[in-house]
């Protein structure tokens, strides 16, 4: 399983804790020095990384958008908890449209351009969660038992399913005008 998602921009991110050299003692260190922290501010980046320009297809409703990424793989350390190695990516707009961000990956292997194309597809389904909860009551008073939720979430689930399948094939055949708000 592949996680995206956004990265703090003091998020702590590490070196990965070099590897035990030949004739050391003891096990090889697993968790990384303070001196290996690297934070993950933009102003930081700019100075010490060229940015790449990349076009994505499918931008949040719209055909295409360039934007610049500056990416890299590191070491995302809590106290208390595994070193666990992530890709990370940081998205600017040349326009200016939207604030600067950054997206972290499990996947360390994963192409800068194909984290910020899996981050956005993840709108198609904040927009499912959006519209079942306004059109079909989930996640309301009535939904607060176990039970409830057990018997009424997938049924309200499949009937929105249903619906959305049945008004595209409506609007495709022409049969189903969409109103334009004024």
């Amino acid at each position: 399983m592949t996680v995206v998602s956004k990265l703090r921009f003091d998020a702590a991110l590490y070196r990965k804790a070099r590897a035990r050299r030949t004739g050391e003692l003891g096990r090889g260190r697993k968790l990384p020095l303070a001196r290996d922290y690297q934070p993950c501010k933009p102003s930081l980046i700019i100075r010490k990384r060229a940015w790449k320009m990349v076009t994505i297809k499918q931008w949040y409703g719209e055909a295409k958008r360039k934007i610049e990424i500056a990416s890299g793989a590191r070491v995302r350390y809590h106290v208390g908890k595994e070193a666990v190695p992530i890709g990370w990516v940081i998205i600017r707009d040349p326009s200016g449209k939207f604030a600067t961000q950054a997206l972290l990956c499990s996947r360390t292997e994963a192409a800068p351009k194909k984290i910020v194309e899996w981050f956005i597809k993840r709108w198609q389904v904040e927009v499912t969660f959006e519209e079942t909860r306004r059109h079909l009551g989930i996640e309301t008073q009535r939904q607060w038992s176990d039970k409830a939720i057990g018997r009424t979430t997938p049924g309200l689930y499949g009937l929105f399913s249903v619906i959305t399948m049945v008004a595209q094939e409506l609007w495709k055949g022409g049969k189903l005008p969409i109103r334009r708000a004024a």
